[in-house]
C-alpha cells in the first residue's frame, strides 16, 4: 500500500488518506472535531491557508486579534500566527515600513499582503520596501489601519491566503 494523498477540510480536521491496494484506489477518511483555534487546527491547516485570524477590533494604541488584545503593532501570518513587529520603537513602532518586514511576510506565501500605516496614514512604505514588491510582483495593498483591517477580514471570509502589517498609532 502506497499513500497517494492527504487533504485537511473546514473546521473540523478530515485527513483522507487514499492507498493504492491490488491496483485499486482505496479511501479512509478520519474526522476530528476542534475548537477553529485549536492549535492542531491551525498546524494541520497551515499548509492548505487555515485558520487566518480576523481582527476584533482597532483604535489608536491597540489592537485585537482574535480576541487578545495587542499594543503595539502587530504581523499577522496567513496560518493564524500574531506576531510583535520587530521595528517598534518601544509603544509608538516606526514609522517607516522597510524592506526586511515586506519579505518576511513574503515568505509565508500569500495571496496579498496588506500593510496598514496607522490612523492617520502617517507611516510610509520605504522605497526599498517598494521595489521589492515590484520585483517579487507582490499584491501588495497600502492602506490606512483602518481600511487594513475591513481588507484583512473582508479576504479572510473570502478564503484568501493573507498576511498583514497593522501599524496601530498615527
Amino acid at each position: 500500500m502506497s499513500l497517494i494523498r492527504e487533504s485537511v477540510t473546514g473546521r473540523s480536521l478530515e485527513v483522507t488518506r487514499t492507498y493504492l491496494q491490488r491496483g485499486q484506489a482505496v479511501s479512509r477518511s478520519l474526522w476530528i472535531r476542534v475548537s477553529p483555534r485549536h492549535p492542531l487546527l491551525k498546524v494541520a491547516m497551515a499548509g492548505w491557508g487555515g485558520t487566518m485570524a480576523k481582527i476584533n477590533s482597532f483604535n489608536f494604541g491597540f489592537i485585537v486579534v482574535d480576541g487578545k488584545q495587542y499594543i503595539y503593532d502587530v504581523l499577522i501570518l496567513p496560518d493564524g500566527t500574531v506576531k510583535e513587529r520587530k521595528h517598534s520603537k518601544a509603544r509608538l513602532g516606526s514609522h517607516t515600513i522597510g524592506r526586511a518586514e515586506i519579505e518576511e511576510l513574503a515568505k509565508t506565501k500569500p495571496e496579498t499582503i496588506i500593510v496598514g500605516i496607522g490612523t492617520s496614514g502617517m507611516a510610509t512604505v520605504s522605497p526599498d520596501a517598494q521595489l521589492y514588491r515590484l520585483e517579487a510582483k507582490l499584491n501588495l495593498v497600502i492602506v490606512p489601519s483602518s481600511e487594513a483591517v475591513e481588507k484583512l477580514n473582508q479576504l479572510v471570509d473570502e478564503g484568501k491566503r493573507v498576511a498583514a502589517l497593522i501599524h496601530i498609532t498615527c
